[in-house]
């Protein structure tokens, strides 16, 4: 019984020990060789010089958090964090060299490592992680000293390294075969290519969706190859409904590429806190800097909304030509099922044209309400 309470009490504390217990750490195997406090005041601290990369494995972490007291919000090295709970991702800590290559992230414990860029062998150099107060003056419209007075840090940088290991087993069995070695490298970087054509590395919904579309677009050619005369208007006018499809998901690359790094938000705040200074302003240059950064804030905020109203936009439009593609190929694959079902049958033919007649205008009532 005893034996049996014991082992009830282990399997009910797992998951909070589990909760409790250390992430995979990235530098396990390493030495530690340097590790400093950031500074507060927007100076840079640096780690012990870095050894050769042909000799050694070395990693860059940043952990801990730092407080920006003017409005109590806390960040660590990659994101904005609300009650310890990490938010959006900010700009306002720099590292030289900057194109660290982040190789582990745990945003809960606000830690990050980082390898060194590839092929930059840095010996005798320190990477250096500094807090850019500039940004803050920036969007708080505070003093330099003001913003230094306001910063407390909790964020460490340390440097770790151990000595490089010898080839693996399969390093060892693919240097006997270039040739194989050579097609696959081949082979991986035309599919990269191949896949990044169209809509590079766009990860949203409208990427998502012209990929259903290239795929049922695929599946209607198919349906009709055995009957192109018939079908080749329709699948000419969806193919340039698809080629609209990809122009709207570049546009949206682009539009989110403008929105990356855009705090939404903080400008509202901004608006906010510069209406209240001109409320309050004790004089009137005062008031007109303050009324001129305040033109530019809410300029600013107009430029974001429509950029985001256009990403919106550009999903709607996506959606509906991808509920084109989907009726369409239903229609389609329909038509000729009664044609196999009864190939003498010529009743069957003005079906299909009514089919077809449907899907044209399903794909003009599109291009309509897209403004084609």
């Amino acid at each position: 019984m005893r034996h049996a309470a014991l082992l009830t009490m282990a399997g009910a504390l797992a998951p909070l020990l589990a909760a409790c217990s250390p992430a995979p750490d990235e530098t396990v195997g390493y030495v530690t060789l340097s590790k400093a406090r950031v500074p507060a005041d927007g100076g840079a601290a640096s780690t012990a010089p870095l050894r050769s990369d042909r000799d050694f494995e070395q990693r860059v972490l940043i952990t801990g958090t730092f407080l920006f007291g003017h409005d109590g919000t806390s960040y660590d090295a990659r994101y904005r964090c609300y009650g310890g709970v990490p938010g959006e991702p900010h700009e306002y800590v720099t590292t030289d060299p900057p194109d660290l290559v982040l190789v582990r992230e745990d945003k809960y414990r606000h830690t990050y490592a980082y390898a060194l860029p590839r092929g930059a062998d840095m010996a005798g150099r320190s990477v250096t992680v500094a807090i850019d107060t500039s940004r803050f003056v920036e969007q708080y419209f505070l003093t330099p000293s003001e913003v230094k007075a306001a910063l407390t840090s909790h964020m460490d940088v340390t440097l770790h390294a151990r000595p490089m290991r010898g080839p693996s087993a399969l390093a060892r069995l693919l240097a006997r075969w270039p040739i194989a070695l050579t097609a696959l490298v081949l082979l991986g970087s035309g599919l990269a290519a191949f896949g990044g054509l169209a809509l590079g590395r766009a990860t949203t919904d409208v990427a998502k969706r012209v990929r259903r579309i290239d795929r049922t677009f695929a599946l209607i050619e198919r349906a009709t190859a055995g009957d192109q005369p018939t079908f080749a208007p329709v699948v000419k006018q969806l193919g340039e409904l698809r080629d609209t499809a990809h122009r709207i998901a570049q546009e949206s690359e682009r539009t989110a590429k403008a929105l990356k790094g855009v705090d939404r938000q903080r400008l509202r705040v901004d608006i906010a806190q510069l209406e209240r200074r001109v409320e309050r302003a004790a004089s009137e240059e005062t008031r007109t800097e303050y009324e001129a950064a305040l033109a530019e804030r809410r300029r600013a905020l107009d430029s974001v909304d429509d950029l985001a109203a256009r990403r919106e936009l550009a999903v709607v439009r996506v959606t509906k030509i991808e509920g084109v593609f989907d009726s369409s190929l239903l229609r389609i694959r329909e038509s000729r099922l009664r044609v196999e079902e009864d190939q003498s049958d010529k009743s069957t033919i003005p079906d299909i044209l009514e089919q077809l007649a449907t899907v044209r205008d399903a794909i003009t009532q599109a291009r309509g309400e897209l403004g084609l």
